[in-house]
């Protein structure tokens, strides 16, 4: 019964010996399993958690019915255990008559008083039925006391999840308010900027100049500062071929600085992001800097300056940036994430913006139109097949979350058309390197 059913084991050992050391760990247990009806993960808030569940409800009975004998060897904890179940279950004028209880009894070291204060900051704040401002400053302190424990923390205080329990509850409430920009302040969601003006509310709310003291506190909390978000508006830019406007924004985030792995105006037969990140550079590229570079190639082009070249290098730049190049880094900021494994990683409202191969085709076909022998336009077919090749995966393959873990999608090469070109040029040195290198159009050529 000990470690099989610590409901029953609570009953029969405290009918023995109601001051046994057994109870507060069969206690502890018992409020784990309690928890558990609530499937707590981290983002889910008090008002989602559902209470109806009779054995759970017969548990808390059992501790409530042993706090009010006040006869353990420690009731205090008793006290603030039945606390906390009423407060699970919403029942939080029931739980603030225990934790009142426990005031009286509560030791006086700061492991047993941070605890308790914990526990009433979660019914306070559960309770709260509208924020308005006597509410934020009266879970202020709290909430800056609870903050605090991150720099002087109390040994043996789990606090962590409770904080982030408070954080989505307090979210919850907000976004029921529709004051969105401080919703996301307490618990972020990357899709909230897919938005253009939540991106621009979240902008003027982070700049406000005049923030109350609650207000100081939301931008504390916040995982997504103003550089972030200026960050993010110039990449989505870089992406839709404006490295102009998207210059302005990175210059305000210290992101800027941040120095991509790659050449990423090499464009090469097979994509090798490890090999073109080993390679050395000559020329080290940040953020910043590849977009000026961006905007000379597209200036130079603007005025018929070497087009084939410059669109070549911009083809690859653009390539190299997407999710299927070498310097996916680039894109790789706080609300898009990091270290994509494939495009299923990447949240599906961004995937497409991430995998899309528009731009790089548009300047490899600007290349083809300005090329001046077989060799240029060898190589310009064969990179537009590459685009050719990760466009079908992204329409047959990576549109559908389901398909993830299948292996049975492989690409007909009759999609690719552009190797149907490329086969013009058998007597390039590109098309030779091509055959040898490029398994597909190994196959495409032998078949056709």
């Amino acid at each position: 019964v000990y470690y099989g059913d610590e409901k029953e084991a609570i009953s029969q050992i405290y009918q023995l010996d109601p001051k046994s050391d057994k109870l507060d760990l069969l206690l502890a247990r018992a409020v784990n399993q309690y928890e558990q009806k609530f499937n707590y993960n981290g983002s889910q808030s008090i008002d989602d958690m559902d209470s109806s569940n009779s054995t759970n409800v017969s548990l808390r009975n059992l501790i409530t019915s042993i706090a009010d004998g006040h006869n353990t060897d420690k009731p205090w904890v008793w006290y603030m255990a039945a606390g906390y179940l009423y407060t699970l279950d919403s029942l939080y004028v029931k739980a603030n008559s225990y934790y009142a209880k426990a005031e009286k009894n509560v030791p006086s070291d700061d492991l047993a008083k941070a605890q308790l204060k914990l526990l009433e900051i979660l019914n306070k704040i559960g309770s709260t039925k509208h924020i308005g401002a006597k509410s934020e400053n009266d879970i202020l302190s709290d909430m800056n006391w609870l903050d605090g424990i991150n720099t002087k923390p109390i040994p043996d205080l789990r606090y962590s999840d409770a904080l982030a329990w408070l954080k989505q509850t307090i979210s919850s409430k907000y976004k029921t308010q529709h004051e969105l920009a401080k919703a996301e302040c307490f618990y972020s969601s990357n899709l909230f900027y897919a938005d253009k003006k939540n991106a621009e509310n979240m902008k003027a709310f982070l700049n406000k100049p005049s923030k109350t003291p609650f207000e100081k506190l939301c931008v504390q909390l916040s995982a997504i500062q103003i550089g972030d978000i200026y960050e993010f508006q110039a990449i989505q830019l870089a992406f839709k071929d404006n490295p102009e406007s998207a210059i302005s924004l990175i210059k305000n985030d210290s992101a800027s600085s941040f120095t991509l792995p790659a050449n990423p105006f090499n464009g090469g037969i097979q994509d090798c992001h490890d090999c073109d990140q080993a390679a050395s550079q000559k020329i080290k590229y940040s953020k910043l800097s590849f977009l000026q570079k961006l905007k000379e190639l597209k200036d130079k082009i603007a005025t018929g300056k070497d087009v084939y070249i410059n669109s070549m290098l911009l083809a690859n730049a653009y390539y190299n940036i997407s999710h299927y190049g070498n310097d996916r880094a680039f894109y790789e900021c706080k609300i898009l994430g990091s270290g994509h494994y494939s495009p299923f990683a990447i949240d599906s409202i961004y995937r497409g913006m991430l995998t899309d191969m528009k731009l790089p085709a548009k300047y490899y076909r600007l290349a083809l139109k300005a090329s001046q022998n077989d060799e240029q336009k060898a190589k310009c077919h064969y990179m537009l097949a590459k685009c050719e090749r990760n466009e079908w995966y992204n329409g047959n393959f990576y549109n559908n979350d389901k398909n993830e873990f299948k292996e049975d999608f492989t690409i007909p090469l009759s999609s690719l058309t552009e190797f149907k070109l490329l086969k013009q040029y058998p007597n390039t040195k590109f098309y030779k390197e091509a055959i040898n290198e490029c398994g597909y159009f190994e196959k495409y050529v032998t078949w056709n």
